[in-house]
This record gives C-alpha cells, sequence and structure tokens, in this order.
C-alpha cells in the first residue's frame, strides 16, 4: 500500500500589509511562504499555489518558497499541489 506524500506550508512572513496614507484604498498585503514536504522536511520546488476561490496564484521557485503581492487584507485559504502529492489546503491570516 503506497501512501501519498504530503505538503506544509510554512509562513516565513504570513501577511504583511500597509494602509495608504489616505485610507481611501483598502490595505495591500504581501503572503510569503515555503511549502515543504512533510516527511522529509525537504523543500518542494515548483509547487503550485493558490487563493482558494480566486485566480491568484503563483509557483514556488527552486527553493521552495512563494510570494503572492497586491493581496487584499484578509483571511485566506491557500491550496498548494505537487504531482505525487496529496493537495494541502491551509488557511493563512
Amino acid at each position: 500500500m503506497t501512501t501519498a506524500r504530503q505538503l506544509i506550508i510554512t509562513a516565513l512572513s504570513l501577511l504583511y500589509f500597509s494602509a495608504f496614507a489616505q485610507g481611501q484604498e483598502t490595505p495591500k498585503g504581501t503572503i510569503k511562504a515555503k511549502v515543504i514536504d512533510k516527511g522529509t522536511l525537504q523543500t518542494v520546488p515548483f509547487a503550485t499555489i493558490i487563493i482558494n476561490g480566486t485566480q491568484i496564484g503563483a509557483t514556488t521557485g527552486t527553493t521552495g518558497i512563494f510570494t503572492l503581492t497586491k493581496v487584499n487584507e484578509g483571511v485566506y485559504q491557500l491550496t498548494a499541489s505537487y504531482i505525487g502529492y496529496q493537495e494541502k489546503k491551509q488557511l493563512m491570516m
């Protein structure tokens, strides 16, 4: 019996928001995190990350790190996927 490998999304800099001086626009921020293999704790390069319910996404680089920019302030569920792994869904605040 084979077990699908699992991904973990670890927050490096979970959400960074900067408010605009006049406060007329919604604060925007950045989500930056790393995707690692749960069993080996090795980074997972070229995994796909999406914010559920949106068309916003990114791909991890060779170090397993991804960055999503210009994200409205809030709580999001991210999904990480990669061939041979189970999808991982995780809330980010």
